[in-house]
């Protein structure tokens, strides 16, 4: 076992982050996940704490897509702005995810989830997003459960603007806001 401070960005645009003891063969699994989405991730999550992986110190979820069903209100309302993420986009890949299996089992649909005893969340999403109400309902059943979480919703941001770094002041805030968010959890 070795002491490691990881910070890793997965495909997902999931950002997780842990301080602990990690056995290597379980490290790469645990924290460089390359998930297309929160709630793979968070089935790997799950499913490896229960197995006894270290838990990371803290986790970023960055336009959560956490409903197999795209039931959120601005799935429509939002829709119009959002100019990446559709309804009948996350369908398909929902579809494809599940193969048959239930949306709402909270290892694929993670707002059906417990959260109880999690690293704490820093959920960034943005204004203009059909995603909006994923991010909500994630930030809720934590904060139900315990869990130290908090949601920054961006104004008229689309999906994942964060990669506009360098380019965008919201993006470059939001980054500087990940990066004060996990550097004392990270003892930085």
């Amino acid at each position: 076992m070795t002491r490691l401070k990881v910070a890793a960005i997965c495909a997902g645009l999931f950002l997780v982050a842990g301080v602990g003891e990690l056995d290597a063969e379980r490290f790469a699994y645990t924290v460089g996940v390359d998930g297309p989405s929160w709630s793979e991730l968070a089935t790997r999550w799950v499913a490896l704490g229960a197995g006894g992986a270290a838990e990371p110190a803290a986790a970023v979820p960055i336009s959560p897509g956490a409903d197999m069903e795209a039931t959120g209100d601005p799935m429509t309302t939002n829709a119009v702005n959002d100019a990446l993420v559709q309804a009948p986009m996350l369908l398909g890949m929902a579809g494809m995810f599940l193969n048959g299996h239930d949306p709402k089992d909270p290892l694929a649909a993670p707002i059906h989830a417990d959260f109880s005893g999690i690293a704490p969340l820093y959920i960034q999403v943005g204004g203009h997003e059909t995603l909006l109400d994923d991010a909500k309902r994630v930030a809720e059943a934590a904060q139900r459960d315990g869990v130290d979480v908090t949601l920054e919703v961006f104004p008229e941001m689309q999906h994942v603007f964060q990669i506009g770094a360098g380019n965008v002041p919201e993006s470059d805030d939001a980054i500087a806001k990940i990066g004060a968010f996990l550097r004392p959890r990270l003892g930085l």
